[in-house]
């Protein structure tokens, strides 16, 4: 049973669960995928508000919300940690407390990381796990279900680019 505080029209739907708790639990019960997922057949397959890790959150989905949240080059939305999440993995203190800073180290990140030079570094990576995939993951299936197939290359890409992960059994625990 979740509290739902006043209704407004402005407000996305969903709840805020259990108070100071919110919702945070269901994440590890669940899994992000699972609470994500429920959270979108319950409420909307495009926004839901929930209580996270001691703060009031709106969570976007799809394409139209990740648009939203990645060209509005923080007109509407700005970026922040929660104080809760920065302590437990150790974030810097200005990045709790300067947003302006924080929303300039994620500006700076996503500008870095698509540079022309940076991606021409990721295509030999990309092409040699893409051609692995294909030799190992799809050419001896005779039938071959393309989404989870394609989310497991596309996982496994992230953890080689983004983390330096390589190792598949890291990879695979990671998955699991």
């Amino acid at each position: 049973m979740g509290i739902t505080g006043p209704r407004n029209t402005n407000l996305p739907p969903g709840t805020r669960g259990w108070p100071i708790l919110g919702e945070t639990m269901e994440i590890p019960m669940l899994g992000p995928q699972k609470f994500v997922k429920n959270k979108i057949v319950k409420y909307s397959p495009e926004i839901f508000q929930t209580s996270l890790f001691l703060e009031r959150t709106t969570v976007f989905c799809g394409a139209q919300g990740n648009k939203f949240v990645f060209t509005n080059n923080n007109k509407v939305l700005t970026s922040w940690w929660p104080q809760s999440l920065g302590k437990i993995f150790l974030v810097p203190q200005f990045l709790q407390k300067n947003i302006k800073d924080a929303s300039a180290l994620q500006h700076r990140f996503y500008h870095d990381i698509f540079k022309p030079k940076a991606l021409r570094q990721y295509i030999p990576v990309m092409d040699a796990l893409a051609r692995d995939h294909l030799d190992h993951e799809w050419t001896p299936n005779e039938v071959v279900k393309v989404l989870p197939l394609t989310k497991k290359y596309t996982f496994e890409l992230r953890c080689k680019l983004m983390l330096g992960v390589v190792d598949p059994e890291h990879i695979k625990r990671l998955t699991d």
